[in-house]
């Protein structure tokens, strides 16, 4: 399920080098990860009373057949305490899969996964399109989630073979398909560009940015209390000017 190719399958979602750059491990194993898709998911539900036309007027978003009914009947469910976990689990893996194996052989804006892509390559300060090496992290941890959801959907494993080869490969009309060509054609951009600080300061050296988003000094303080952290003042680079300044 980790492999991109039709001749090369791997039983994890994931290579080692991959899992190491993004911390895949112990308790924690798909928390950056699973962060995506819970946003991806109430990216849904949130637009859900909307009729199809004033959804794709107002907002360019389109449910494929039997989408926004198993959204429906998620929310339902969601709101009815006498539901129990485990359907609720299986009802939302079902849900979830369903987004991934998606035809998509025209426009891929026709799948509502793809259109959630678009929005998070918009810096919501600048309101641009963000470059390479700031979202080309963030499509990897999406391609993740969908080989880890389609692995555990495809049980038996006798199935996995046929459903990587059709909903998570390269050159496929799927969600999958043009994520993973996007995530290409972004890193070999990242390339081209160089190397870019992860840490940069604003002009008025009063805001850190990481990985082009906001780090408030205050969040920094009370992290480090939250960690035991008893010195009166933190020292951090100034990996602009290669002062040293107090937090």
């Amino acid at each position: 399920m980790g492999s991109p190719s039709t001749t090369d399958s791997r039983p994890a979602p994931a290579g080692r080098a991959y899992s190491t750059v993004w911390g895949i491990a112990g308790e924690d194993e798909h928390g950056p990860q699973l962060i995506y898709w819970t946003r991806f998911l109430c990216y849904c539900l949130n637009v859900l009373h909307l009729e199809e036309s004033e959804l794709f007027e107002k907002h360019g978003v389109r449910f494929a057949a039997g989408q926004r009914e198993s959204l429906g009947s998620l929310w339902e469910h969601l709101q009815n305490g006498d539901w129990s976990e485990e359907a609720l689990e299986e009802e939302l893996l079902e849900i979830s899969a369903s987004f991934w194996m998606q035809r998509l052989q025209g426009d891929p804006f026709a799948s509502p996964l793809w259109h959630f892509f678009g929005v998070l390559g918009i810096d919501g300060g600048t309101l641009q399109f963000r470059p390479a090496h700031l979202f080309t992290y963030v499509l990897a941890g999406l391609t993740y989630v969908g080989r880890a959801l389609l692995g555990e959907w495809a049980i038996p494993t006798k199935d996995r073979p046929d459903v990587r080869d059709t909903w998570l490969c390269k050159a496929t009309y799927s969600p999958m398909g043009y994520t993973l060509s996007l995530l290409l054609y972004g890193r070999a951009i990242a390339k081209q560009t160089g190397s870019r600080l992860m840490i940069s300061w604003s002009k008025t050296s009063e805001l850190m940015y990481f990985t082009g988003k906001p780090v408030l000094m205050d969040d920094i303080r009370k992290g480090g209390h939250d960690h035991g952290c008893r010195r009166p003042a933190l020292e951090c680079a100034d990996v602009q000017g290669g002062r040293r300044r107090p937090i």
